[in-house]
């Protein structure tokens, strides 16, 4: 995998803010669906129907199930009833790092090419699949500062092996790296200008919050907290590491 704790990130589900989201939703067809119920009943037997629902069942994709049957793919879909989720990352077009590895990760994970879009101002990397939310457990109603965000077991695992990734995707995503600069009297009546690199991870999610502080403490980044949602990275040598494992994002 190119990039697994980058991904891993991606698969939190309730995760991401304004750089990704997921929406659930059912492919449509033109005219009301009373209408459409009513043909569909007509053109297609009971045994065709019932054949569609235990191949989807099974896992079977709407093609895959149209293939079999020979149905056309926008019935497959209306009688199976099988939602999709539509997995969207958003950036800027000076954030070509996130953007490319959000695209090698979608096309090794779901065996599928991720669909890139954008204006002058921005690049979108979008993918569609029935089994994303297995990917994303962490995915649910309501907003995730305001209900538990926990890992399971597997993707613990997985953030275990791959710490540096992980922090990566979560800078990627909720954070930033910026030059912080001040002036100061010295006691010779001189002004001095001082500048220096830091790290900003803001989420008003605690658990998400942990999630970051506690990878950064295997990793050996110092950090503290600026406010209730910020933590920052500061220190020359932790800045130096989150350098090191990629996590500017030009």
């Amino acid at each position: 995998m190119t990039d697994p704790g980058g991904l891993v990130y991606r698969e939190h589900g309730g995760l991401q803010n304004r750089n990704a989201r997921f929406d659930s939703w059912v492919p449509r067809s033109t005219g009301s669906s009373a209408a459409l119920a009513k043909i569909g009943a007509m053109a297609h037997s009971e045994v065709e129907r019932a054949e569609v629902r235990r191949l989807a069942a099974r896992g079977a994709s709407g093609r895959e199930i149209a293939a079999a049957t020979g149905l056309p793919l926008s019935t497959v879909r209306a009688g199976a009833g099988r939602r999709q989720t539509r997995v969207r990352s958003h950036g800027g077009r000076h954030t070509r790092r996130p953007t490319r590895t959000c695209s090698a990760s979608i096309s090794a994970t779901a065996a599928c090419t991720p669909i890139r879009a954008g204006g002058c101002a921005a690049v979108h990397v979008q993918s569609a699949g029935k089994r994303w939310l297995d990917a994303f457990p962490q995915h649910g109603p309501g907003r995730k500062h305001e209900r538990p965000i926990v890992l399971a077991q597997w993707q613990r695992e997985i953030v275990g092996r791959h710490r540096g990734d992980f922090v990566r995707g979560l800078i990627h995503s909720d954070g930033c790296r910026t030059i912080n600069r001040f002036t100061t009297r010295l006691p010779s009546g001189r002004l001095a200008e001082y500048a220096y690199p830091r790290y900003f991870f803001s989420n008003l999610s605690p658990d998400i919050r942990d999630l970051f502080s506690e990878a950064c403490d295997v990793l050996g980044v110092r950090w503290s907290r600026s406010s209730s949602r910020n933590i920052s990275v500061s220190h020359r040598r932790s800045v130096a590491l989150l350098d090191e494992i990629g996590c500017a994002k030009a």
